[in-house]
């Protein structure tokens, strides 16, 4: 099973794991975010990234996933930090079939500032942390 791992600041940390350790559930929405367009119908691209709210955590991350790589079903989910203890915090969701769609004309990075700006936005709003993973590795980013 696909695991996606999300640094996070040590508040974020210990209040997830404080969830897991008490037994509870931590309640989540995973869904998908898709930013398409372009100046000119050649030049039309979209970018999508996962996001999975904690909703009883107040912490939400997006995934930029690499091309090659589709979620659909479950997977697993793990947290870091900088003093986390030797114990992961992991857990496994399923992703829903909702996709949140937007319009942006801009490359691709554009396009993913957008989404990142968008989405910090919308949770800090809500009183929700909001980080931002790039899982795509250096050497397969789009240029």
């Amino acid at each position: 099973m696909l695991t996606l791992m999300s640094w996070v600041e040590s508040e974020d940390y210990w209040n997830v794991n404080n969830i897991n350790k008490a037994n509870q559930d931590l309640n989540y929405f995973a869904y998908t975010f898709v930013v398409t367009g372009g100046t000119e119908p050649e030049s039309a691209s979209s970018v999508s990234i996962i996001v999975v709210e904690l909703l009883n955590a107040n912490v939400a991350v997006g995934y930029i996933m690499p091309k090659h790589i589709e979620i659909e079903g479950e997977f697993r989910i793990g947290f870091i930090c900088q003093d986390k203890p030797a114990d992961d915090i992991n857990f496994v969701c399923k992703l829903s079939k909702e996709v949140k769609k937007a319009n942006y004309n801009g490359d691709d990075l554009e396009k993913l500032e957008y989404i990142g700006f968008s989405l910090e936005k919308f949770y800090e709003d809500k009183g929700v942390k909001y980080y931002m993973q790039d899982l795509r590795g250096a050497a397969t980013q789009d240029k």
